[in-house]
Formats: C-alpha cells, structure tokens, sequence
C-alpha cells in the first residue's frame, strides 16, 4: 500500500483519537515509506515480522498514552497493512512496476470503499491482550489471507479488521501503562470486544 493508502486507511481505524495522538499515529503509518533505510530489507512478512514482534512487545511492555508510543504504533501498523497487501508478499508474482500500479489502483479502491471498518471481536474482558496473543491472531489472519482469492477486496477486508484490532488493544495498553482508567466505550468506534483471537 502506498502513503496515502497507509494514512487513509489509519484515519478511518482512529476517528476519535485526541489530535495528537492521531497525528502522530498517522506519521507513523507513513514512516517506513519515507525513511529510505526501510527498503533495503523491504515491506514484507518475511523481511520485517521479527522488527516488528520486538516493536510490538515493546509497546506491550513500555507504551503510553503519549504522542512517542503512537508514532511507534503507527509504525508498526505500516507494516501490518502491507502484510496483507498482495504485491507486498512472496506469492505476487509480478515485477515491481506492477507492484506499484497494484498500489495506485488500490488506494483508488480504499477511497472509494465505504468508512466501514470490519471491527473484530477479541476477547479481552475491555483489557488489553499480550503482544503474544496479537502476534498469533496476526499470524493466524495472515494463513487465512494467503488462503483466499487475492485481490482488493481481500486486502482491504484483513487490513481493516486486524488492523482496527491492533489500535484497539493498544490503546487499552497504553491506558493501562499510563495508569489511567480503561474506558470500556471510549466511543462508537472503541466499543469493548467479546470473542476469541
């Protein structure tokens, strides 16, 4: 996914963060695109999922409710979208100048596919769960999106829900960490989930 894509998509998984905080989520979300060390190893499972497995437990571990730990998320998040981004695993098997055509015509789907974001259901009690738990619930959405037909739809459906999973269960670290209450309905978009990972 492309920038845009990357900030589109953040911005409908966030409408109700403070200013701050979605600012510096969103740069994040961005972060790896225009810090050009990142595409030495590049954008894909295979070469960036222990980076962010240690960026994740990191968070788990010392996140906050500050403007650092979004911008950190939102990294992280990056990479978690092109996860499930076709061009951006080792089955596509174009060369790169459709890769980045497959980017443009997918952000020409994001923006006019609905706001709806297809929010899981996680089972957390309204707390956050271990970075573990994330990794193995992205690890196991990532079988299931290898295993369905490739194409926007596909992409946009994983993106939207694990990465709404993601946010979700981090913002309720982050309160944690920070010592604050958890506000079970934060609002519409961060109602408490109920199902299993």
């Amino acid at each position: 996914m492309n920038k845009y894509g990357h900030v589109t998509v953040t911005k409908r998984l966030t409408p109700n963060l403070k200013k701050r905080h979605d600012f510096a989520l969103r740069l994040g979300s961005i972060m790896p695109d225009i810090l050009l060390h990142t595409y030495i190893k590049g954008h894909t499972w295979d070469s960036s999922y222990d980076k962010i497995a240690r960026r994740l437990h990191r968070l788990e571990r010392h996140g906050r409710m500050n403007c650092l730990s979004f911008l950190s998320l939102g990294y992280a998040l990056h990479y978690i979208e092109d996860y499930f981004t076709f061009p951006h695993n080792s089955w596509y098997p174009e060369p790169m100048s459709e890769h980045v055509l497959y980017e443009i015509k997918f952000m020409n789907y994001i923006r006019e596919a609905k706001n709806d974001i297809n929010k899981p259901l996680i089972s957390n009690n309204g707390r956050g769960v271990s970075a573990d738990r994330m990794l193995d619930y992205l690890i196991t959405n990532h079988k299931q999106y290898a295993a369905n037909e490739q194409g926007f739809d596909n992409d946009y459906s994983f993106i939207s829900s694990v990465g709404y999973a993601f946010v979700d269960n981090y913002v309720k670290l982050f309160m944690i960490n920070s010592g604050k209450d958890i506000v079970i309905e934060m609002n519409e978009d961060y109602i408490a989930l109920n199902t299993n990972i």
